[in-house]
């Protein structure tokens, strides 16, 4: 009984490699994406910044939805229920489009900041005594 092709665990092992190269090469896209996009921002930034723009500046420093996502590693629809119970970074709104400002985000970071409990109790047994 002679079998076609290669025995099943070459099989299994090159679909496994197909696989992997697959998701290789959809990071390397998103990475590429991304530096482009950057780059593509601080062009416009710096060539505000000369020609003293800074209405441009401002919309420059706004991200979509799916940067966000990517930034914060949660879904879009993780965002999009966010805003629906007021829990999210704050958004501009502007009729469909949502966008955020980066230093909206940062300050989103920085209220969801938690102190661990240890530390926080080591701080406050130092400032009372």
């Amino acid at each position: 009984m002679s079998s076609i092709g290669p025995p099943a665990n070459q099989r299994f092992a090159s679909n496994n490699n197909r696989q992997a190269i697959n998701a290789q090469q959809r990071e390397q896209a998103l990475r590429n994406q991304m530096s482009s996009e950057r780059s593509q921002v601080d062009t416009g930034r710096r060539d505000d910044e000369r020609n003293g723009n800074s209405a441009k500046t401002t919309l420059a420093n706004l991200l979509t939805e799916n940067q966000v996502s990517m930034i914060f590693n949660v879904s879009v629809n993780t965002l999009r229920y966010w805003r629906h119970c007021g829990d999210g970074p704050n958004y501009v709104k502007m009729g469909r489009l949502v966008r955020y400002h980066t230093a909206a985000l940062e300050s989103y970071l920085q209220r969801k900041t938690c102190v661990s409990k240890a530390r926080a109790t080591a701080e406050e047994h130092r400032v009372a005594h």
